[in-house]
């Protein structure tokens, strides 16, 4: 397994930014539970006899690129399956962590619970570049063709990116520091209009 860092430069300035700023470990975390998502992908990917190539940190997200050729002998169900996988290691760990703050009462435990929480409900969204796109993407197959799909998609994912973008404006207005929302929301927009610059 190949594993590759995309946008080297921006990737390496931007983790190292955070973690000057961020002196809470909250922001190194994340991206612990974040790759923690990405290996419930593997994992789940691995039990059905399939394969992955490479893993790409990128500058917000992690991309897998899976062998097509054992990927194209992978059922409906379990094509679900390996979307939602990620979410699901996230959800429980969100339940393991909340258990523990509330057996210690410790407060550091119920924030890495949301921050499970978290990861795993924003991955489920159907905006462009996130487990939930790839889900629908996947049932709308099996009703419409590849032209359909992608009108659907593109729309769909424009409707949920809109409410996190303003709602990451207005975490920043209210904190006048959190602007991770933002730069999630500004970031996925500009996925979106590079793939149509792309087509």
């Amino acid at each position: 397994m190949n594993i590759k860092l995309n946008s080297n430069f921006y990737f390496v300035v931007i983790i190292t930014l955070m973690l000057v700023i961020d002196r809470s470990y909250y922001f190194i975390l994340g991206m612990l539970f974040a790759v923690m998502h990405e290996l419930g992908h593997v994992m789940t990917i691995l039990l059905k006899k399939s394969r992955v190539n490479k893993i790409k940190f990128g500058l917000i997200n992690i991309d897998m690129v899976y062998d097509s050729a054992s990927f194209s002998n992978i059922n409906y169900k379990d094509e679900l399956l390996i979307y939602i996988s990620g979410s699901l290691v996230n959800f429980m760990l969100c339940l393991i962590f909340i258990f523990v703050y509330y057996v210690n009462n410790i407060y550091f435990f119920k924030i890495i619970a949301y921050q499970n929480f978290f990861i795993g409900t924003v991955n489920l969204l159907p905006i462009e570049s996130l487990d939930g796109h790839r889900i629908l993407s996947v049932i709308l197959s099996r009703k419409f063709d590849i032209n359909i799909c992608e009108k659907i998609l593109n729309i769909v994912s424009v409707i949920f990116l809109v409410p996190v973008s303003v709602l990451g404006i207005i975490i920043l207005v209210k904190s006048k520091y959190n602007f991770s929302l933002l730069i999630f929301g500004v970031y996925l927009f500009s996925r979106i209009i590079l793939k149509k610059n792309q087509v």
